[in-house]
């Protein structure tokens, strides 16, 4: 009778041991500037550690961290202001994605993890939106207010793009660098 409790009691505590191992190894941590996507019976966001149950839950990472983009123009994307003068820019911009379970779901949903996390994707997904937003917000101004009152200039591009979007949010934009363009680069008039 004692062996028997001996044997059913090692087996217990070998089984609990067991589980306990799997569960450690569906234990996920997201590094910092990630986010885990854990899909299964419903579908969560997590920032911090998480269990994500094996066979029932999958569970995919997602960089939220801040992603510098620099644009510095082509023929076609030169700046025209009020004044009708042809500028060429350096503009930097730091996009990344909202630190929220609901903006997440969105990025993933729309682009998925993997592409997501991609910065030749972003960059296609927001160079024609971010550059758009700089030739409105150039076209409203002279030259000379231009290169006199750059943070004005700055803040109308960020109100004209806006700072959410679809999940994504544009955190800072700075304009270093406004000059004419040199006629033997800026190509035909667009």
């Amino acid at each position: 009778m004692r062996v028997q409790l001996f044997l059913v009691g090692g087996a217990f505590l070998v089984a609990l041991v067991l589980v306990l191992f799997i569960l450690r190894l569906r234990l996920r941590t997201p590094r910092a500037g990630q986010a885990l996507v854990i899909t299964g019976s419903r579908r969560r966001v997590a920032f911090a550690r998480t269990l994500v149950l094996p066979v029932v839950e999958r569970a995919e990472t997602l960089d939220i961290s801040t992603r510098v983009l620099v644009i510095e123009p082509d023929a076609k994307e030169l700046l025209i202001t009020k004044d009708n003068q042809r500028l060429t820019y350096r503009a930097t911009f730091n996009i990344g994605v909202n630190r929220t379970a609901q903006d997440v779901l969105r990025v993933a949903d729309a682009l998925g993890c993997e592409r997501a996390s991609d910065p030749a994707t972003i960059e296609a997904l927001f160079r024609p939106k971010l550059v758009s937003g700089l030739r409105l917000a150039a076209h409203r101004m002279t030259h000379q207010d231009l290169q006199d009152s750059r943070d004005a200039f700055q803040d109308e591009v960020m109100m004209e793009i806006g700072r959410d979007l679809n999940g994504f949010v544009l955190e800072d934009l700075v304009v270093d660098r406004i000059a004419p363009a040199d006629s033997s680069t800026a190509g035909p008039f667009r």
